[in-house]
């Protein structure tokens, strides 16, 4: 969660209704690329320091699950063949899946087009 909150507090606001995805292990993410670590952030009050209406940011909740093919060289992204990352799947740095409580279709397109089962990646998430 660290990664995340670096990333998007950087350069935009994080509201009430966004979740975040990310499992990329050189940027804390996880141990392999089929894990991929789901966070929200949680919100006390009803104003913040700026008047958004959106409360305090007071913590995370997250959950980290095994994806069954995020891609790669072979069914279930886990090649004993591969020499690099990149061959293990589609690495996610830290991106927004909902944004205020709307979901990101082109994140969502970008993800289940890089899976052999994309219903059950998008029933997984």
């Amino acid at each position: 969660v660290k990664q995340l909150i670096a990333k998007f507090m950087a350069r935009e606001r994080i509201f009430p209704g966004d979740i975040f995805a990310i499992n990329d292990p050189y940027r804390g993410g996880a141990t392999h690329l089929n894990d991929i670590l789901l966070a929200m952030p949680i919100f006390a009050g009803g104003e913040d320091d700026g008047g958004t209406g959106n409360g305090t940011l007071i913590g995370w909740a997250a959950n980290m699950a095994h994806f069954s093919d995020v891609g790669g060289l072979t069914p279930g992204s886990m090649s004993t063949d591969a020499t690099e990352l990149f061959q293990e799947g589609l690495i996610l740095p830290g991106v927004k899946l909902m944004h205020r409580g709307h979901r990101n279709d082109g994140v969502f397109d970008i993800l289940l087009a890089n899976s052999r089962m994309p219903e059950r990646f998008e029933g997984d998430l």
